[in-house]
């Protein structure tokens, strides 16, 4: 590599060209009991070597999904002046962390860490640190599973499918998997789908007494389910 990058005058846009379309980087990370044998700890890549989505990615494609992203570009959220943060710990402004800009955008405030950053190893903005961890815990999957940022963009994900009306639960079984994960579902996964989310629907019927507001509760708890999912988390 470095012997291209001189020959390529110094160039790290072919560089990075070189390395992304080389069939070592664009490899999947599928299973192969053959090559499994011989280098377990995959030294020789002959996969890739599955890794989570980071904090950023996570969040904007969850915010994605709903059709709330806010892809215009720079501009920022703050409402004060510049440096006026860093004269002490107290939060200075309104700053809403909830706004549906690119995570790009939104600021780092030591003092003030936004909680999804903090729940998934975003680095410790008061320390140098070159390296993220990779901790896997609990509430991680806590925030999967009613994270404020969860709860609302998954009941709008609900609200949208409920809203095409020439669809069938079948349909909106499909169209959540191919936004969701990319790839139609498996006639196996339809059925238990459909079979989870009449057993929300019914689990609700004590509890909320609009049939309307039951079935989109019932649906979002299935966009919740596959988001959630470790499939949905990981790329492969």
């Amino acid at each position: 590599l470095a012997s291209e990058f001189v020959r390529n005058d110094w160039s790290i846009k072919r560089v990075h060209r070189l390395i992304l379309l080389s069939s070592t980087y664009r490899m999947s990370s599928a299973y192969d009991a053959k090559a499994h044998a011989a280098d377990p700890e995959n030294n020789l890549l002959w996969r890739a070597n599955r890794r989570r989505l980071e904090a950023e990615p996570m969040r904007d494609a969850i915010v994605y999904l709903s059709g709330d992203l806010d892809l215009s570009m720079g501009g920022s959220i703050l409402d004060v002046r510049d440096r006026a943060r860093v004269a002490s710990t107290r939060s200075r402004g309104n700053l809403d962390y909830d706004r549906n800009r690119r995570a790009v955008y939104l600021p780092v405030v030591r003092s003030s860490l936004y909680d999804v950053f903090g729940a998934f190893e975003f680095a410790d903005p008061s320390v140098p640190n070159g390296n993220r961890g990779e901790a896997v815990v609990a509430p991680q999957a806590l925030f999967m599973m009613n994270g404020s940022l969860m709860l609302r963009h998954t009941r709008r994900m609900a609200d949208r499918l409920l809203e095409h009306g020439h669809l069938d639960d079948a349909d909106r079984v499909r169209d959540t998997y191919e936004r969701v994960l990319g790839r139609p579902p498996r006639p196996a996964e339809i059925d238990r789908a459909l079979t989870f989310v009449a057993n929300v629907e019914g689990a609700l019927e004590d509890r909320v007494a609009n049939t309307q507001e039951r079935r989109a509760r019932a649906w979002q708890s299935f966009c919740k389910a596959v988001v959630g999912s470790s499939e949905f988390l990981y790329i492969n």
